[in-house]
């Protein structure tokens, strides 16, 4: 399927070539489909040649600050990570980023917090660096319009990870709690995901003794749970289980 795809795209390009003076920045378009089938059958130098055109088409016919050049920018940086030139990618990424707030009003960056967790993947999950623009792309993310649970829970998610990569246990939970409370409210991914989000925040606070918040959360598990499971299943007893015991603890 990707071959006659990729067939048909080069004479989509053919006929253009025909129609079209060879600066008109249609051919971009062409170009990107062209290097997103070269990308998905793996051959990532033809789809690097193909991306780099598409942009170098773009910064020439383009204002020098457009959006669909920030994209193509954008675009060359995921290549180079794709081929394990992360400096490369960096360097691409932090253009494209540049562009983009530039380009739109605060609330339509839309792109930006992907560019920022591209960078931050860069930097490393211990890094400093990364977690700053995790929290970038975080507070970006609050001001879209419309808003992106499922992506700003994505960020979230991330950030905790980073922050308990780098000891910060407190703070990992924090934000790990901020997912958790954004998926109840706004009923992503179904009551059960978030019964297994609730467990798992139990068993860290827990782990660092704070037994008042390990009680609260596994009664928000039991309570799930009872709604689609008869008290004798095993995940009821078990939750059952620990509340009975972080009380004992709490005596």
């Amino acid at each position: 399927e990707l071959d006659k795809a990729l067939h048909w795209q080069q004479k989509a390009l053919e006929v253009r070539n025909n129609c079209l003076s060879p600066d008109d920045v249609v051919f971009a378009f062409s170009y990107e489909e062209i290097a997103n089938i070269y990308s998905r059958k793996e051959q990532n130098e033809e789809a690097l040649q193909y991306y780099l055109q598409a942009l170098e088409l773009r910064e020439k016919s383009l204002p020098p600050i457009h959006h669909n050049t920030a994209w193509s920018i954008y675009q060359v940086g995921k290549m180079y990570y794709k081929m394990s030139n992360p400096k490369e990618a960096l360097h691409y990424y932090e253009k494209s980023l540049e562009m983009t707030k530039k380009c739109f009003p605060a609330s339509q960056l839309h792109t930006a917090p992907a560019i920022l967790e591209d960078i931050a993947l860069i930097h490393g999950y211990n890094s400093e660096e990364a977690l700053q623009r995790r929290i970038e792309a975080l507070e970006i993310q609050k001001q879209l319009k419309p808003i992106n649970y499922s992506y700003l829970i994505r960020i979230l998610d991330n950030i905790t990870f980073t922050y308990k990569s780098q000891g910060h246990i407190e703070n990992s939970l924090n934000f790990y709690k901020e997912a958790i409370q954004i998926q109840k409210e706004k009923q992503l991914d179904g009551e059960l995901s978030l019964a297994k989000k609730f467990n798992k925040l139990a068993r860290e606070y827990e782990a660092i003794g704070n037994m008042t918040c390990a009680l609260h959360c596994y009664q928000e598990v039991i309570s799930i749970n009872q709604r689609y499971y008869p008290p004798s299943h095993y995940l009821c007893k078990k939750t059952t289980s620990n509340i009975k015991r972080i009380k004992q603890r709490l005596q």
